[in-house]
């Protein structure tokens, strides 16, 4: 089971609520997915990704942006650097 498949495991299915990020908290877990391959804050990340609803207005838009390039490039990091 690859890094990614076990931390998407934890994070689960279960609906949450939760707040999106401001932009520069968005920036800030990206850095920490992408340059410290930070398992805290992928699994923020992708919670985020799950259960955040769809984004009102172009702030909100801009910060899911960041999540879901956190997303993505963690995914890959996961899954072929931490088997």
């Amino acid at each position: 089971m690859s890094k990614f498949n076990q931390i998407s495991k934890e994070v689960g299915w279960e609906p949450r609520d939760v707040r999106i990020p401001t932009l520069e908290e968005a920036e800030t877990l990206r850095r920490m997915v992408v340059t410290r391959h930070c398992v805290t804050s992928f699994k923020r990340v992708l919670e985020l990704k799950r259960f955040t609803p769809v984004s009102e207005t172009s702030d909100h838009s801009r910060s899911m942006n960041v999540i879901l390039e956190a997303f993505e490039k963690g995914k890959d990091i996961f899954e072929r650097y931490h088997s």
